[in-house]
């Protein structure tokens, strides 16, 4: 292919999987000059949202964002998460209330799969407590522990992805955290129709998070 692609967005379209539209997506990213700014002009002329996530990354939404009730209509979502040089990236295990798959389009990312051993909780012991993530009518999420007992994980396999490269996860019983700095990465995902589950130290700040 010869030439600049576009910077002009595809469309979602609502009647494919997400898979079927993230080949589209990941496609078009892979061949922007500049990927981090041409997403967020193209997101911008679009007039799609962009928000800081409470990890620590950009979100750059391609599509309408999943609000809940009100957008009852959406069978999916495409999104880029930007991550700037020197990001400081919460490694909050937690799971998905969505299924996703994600590509690499510039620089790399650690995806971390973790194993929480949940037969093992103890009350006051070593590990991590749970706090499920519920979405509201406007499709913000809310951290609410579920817990006092902690639990362990029993391992964990680092994933070093480059550009090119995709992972997906499915909802609820998955588990994972992500590295990453000066990297973007672009995403399609389903609605947050399922519970998710975030794991944390005992002695971690609570605060709102949108996963």
């Amino acid at each position: 292919m010869s030439g600049r692609i576009s910077i002009k967005l595809p469309q979602y379209n609502q009647r494919e999987s997400i898979e079927a539209n993230f080949e589209r997506f990941f496609e078009w990213a892979l061949g922007l000059v500049d990927p981090a700014k041409d997403i967020i002009e193209a997101s911008a002329k679009a007039g799609f949202e962009t928000r800081i996530h409470p990890l620590g990354f950009r979100v750059v939404y391609l599509s309408p964002r999943d609000k809940g009730l009100e957008t009852a209509w959406l069978t999916g979502v495409a999104r880029a998460d930007i991550y700037p040089p020197g990001a400081r990236i919460k490694d909050d295990i937690h799971s998905h209330g969505f299924s996703f798959v994600s590509g690499v389009v510039a620089g790399r990312l650690t995806n971390v799969p973790e194993y929480p051993d949940f037969s093992q909780a103890v009350v006051n012991g070593e590990g991590y407590i749970g706090y499920e993530t519920r979405v509201d009518a406007g499709g913000n999420n809310h951290l609410e522990q579920v817990t006092d007992a902690t639990v362990a994980v029993s391992h964990f396999e680092p994933q070093e992805l480059m550009m090119g490269e995709t992972y997906g996860m499915g909802p609820k019983n998955e588990f994972h955290h992500v590295k990453a700095s000066d990297a973007v990465t672009l995403v399609c995902k389903t609605p947050s129709d399922e519970l998710s589950l975030v794991l944390r130290k005992p002695d971690d700040l609570v605060t709102a998070v949108q996963y």
